[in-house]
């Protein structure tokens, strides 16, 4: 799951041009990331609406159908169940269909371009193939820095924002995680919250001649487009700034 490389292309409007080989004097930067994924992915969500000042996107217009088949489907976890959404051919060309979500209520559907999400969360692709494709994360590009991500008791789906360069997690700011939270990374490798002698920080437990000790991770490294799982274990939600 690597990110192979990154562009912008601008978007001309109301007559706007390129001004000599590297002046863009348009009002719009699109952003295409070009991801290398498997049969299942968490993907970041690093552009916002194309058009929009928020820091917010449709789900229909995150991740481009090219590439993806029939059943290839996007989930997303808000905190007690997920939302789908699949590729649908019916119309002639692919693209992402509502899928039945079952809650206490009944059975609900939210249309891919109703739900907006902001750059700090993800999404998880689930494709049929195992074999290797690359997809398109698209949107607006946006400079300033991403809106903190809400992290309550329980999973919460999580990703850096950012493009082209992978993220050290060990970097951020946990002041606020709690010893027993996890954080489980894309490719299913689990990191806890402990205390390594000296203060609170992220590692793995072991168990050795009739005792268990915490050692203290080197890094916990993200690749651009990727995100993971943080599992809360305290009442109290916390904000994680990017």
């Amino acid at each position: 799951m690597k990110a192979s490389s990154i562009f912008a292309a601008s978007l001309l409007v109301a007559g706007a041009a390129f001004a000599g080989t590297s002046e863009v004097t348009n009002d719009l930067v699109i952003g295409v990331m070009p991801l290398s994924v498997g049969k299942e992915t968490i993907l970041n969500i690093p552009w916002v609406e194309a058009g929009s000042s928020g820091d917010t996107i449709a789900v229909s217009n995150i991740v481009k159908t090219a590439n993806l088949v029939k059943g290839d489907t996007l989930l997303w976890y808000n905190g007690s169940q997920y939302k789908a959404w699949a590729i649908d051919t019916t119309a002639g060309v692919n693209y992402w269909q509502a899928l039945p979500s079952v809650t206490t209520a009944g059975v609900t559907t939210v249309a891919a371009d109703a739900l907006v999400l902001s750059r700090g969360q993800a999404l998880i692709l689930n494709r049929l193939s195992s074999d290797a494709t690359t997809i398109y994360i698209v949107g607006q590009y946006k400079a300033t820095t991403a809106t903190a991500a809400t992290i309550s008791k329980g999973y919460n789906l999580l990703a850096p924002p950012g493009v082209g360069s992978s993220t050290d997690l060990m970097t951020l700011n946990w002041s606020e995680a709690t010893l027993g939270d996890r954080i489980v990374t894309y490719n299913g490798t689990e990191y806890i919250r402990g205390n390594d002698g000296t203060k609170d920080t992220w590692g793995s437990y072991t168990y050795s001649k009739g005792r268990w000790s915490f050692e203290k991770a080197s890094g916990i490294s993200i690749p651009a487009g990727n995100g993971f799982w943080y599992d809360r274990v305290s009442d109290s939600p916390f904000y994680l700034a990017w």
